[in-house]
């Protein structure tokens, strides 16, 4: 590939026209397209461009509406069983998190973290389209799968904005509020496992917290 004023076109192999499968076609980053000296028999090469982004888009589609279909399959109940060091590993991210505060903010910011963390008891997910309906304990968020965000109450009972992004099979729920973002971030696992990762950051801590739970799937 050679870059020249923005675009990127492929490199030539000779000009003559016999053997080769057509006319050089260059791709350009402002959706138009251009090519060499035209050859008897051979296609016109903005059509080729035209056959080429559409054949992409589809694949593009397909992909899409397979993995939409696929995600069907973790619809259910998720139940936190909890593992020996689950509560050792949540401290150590509040202590890691905290460390660098002073003693009356730390005393403060600990007692905060250690109810925000707290593992709720299940969730349910349903996949449903271009949507997700995601039951958090007592709370519900009835999501679009394109990022946007929707005021609504958060796992601690504040009004925070919530979303929901889909990267492959993996789900990102986002609470961002006045105080700081929590991230969790679903992963599916074909034995009927979901791997929680938990992510919480703020301007009033020095670092961020991070911590992971498992949940099985509920009978």
């Amino acid at each position: 590939m050679v870059a020249k004023n923005g675009r990127v076109r492929q490199k030539r192999s000779g000009d003559a026209c016999a053997g080769d499968v057509g006319p050089v076609v260059a791709l350009a980053s402002d959706g138009g397209c251009e090519g060499g000296d035209g050859c008897p028999g051979t296609p016109d090469p903005c059509i080729l461009c035209g056959v080429r982004r559409w054949a992409w888009l589809l694949l593009g589609l397909s992909s899409g509406v397979a993995a939409q279909s696929s995600l069907g399959n973790y619809n259910g109940a998720y139940v936190y069983q909890p593992h020996q060091g689950d509560d050792a590993h949540i401290e150590e991210a509040i202590e890691s998190a905290t460390a660098d505060l002073n003693f009356v903010q730390r005393g403060i910011a600990r007692k905060r973290l250690e109810a925000s963390t707290r593992p709720f008891a299940q969730f349910q997910v349903l996949f449903e389209g271009e949507r997700v309906l995601l039951r958090i304990d007592h709370h519900e968020y009835d999501l679009p799968l394109d990022g946007h965000g929707a005021k609504l109450e958060g796992l601690t009972g504040t009004e925070v904005e919530v979303s929901a992004t889909l990267r492959g099979e993996d789900l990102r729920q986002v609470f961002k509020g006045d105080r700081g973002t929590r991230y969790l971030d679903y992963r599916f696992h074909h034995d009927g496992s979901v791997s929680l990762h938990t992510s919480i950051e703020s301007e009033y801590l020095p670092q961020h917290i991070a911590y992971s739970l498992t949940y099985h799937r509920g009978n």
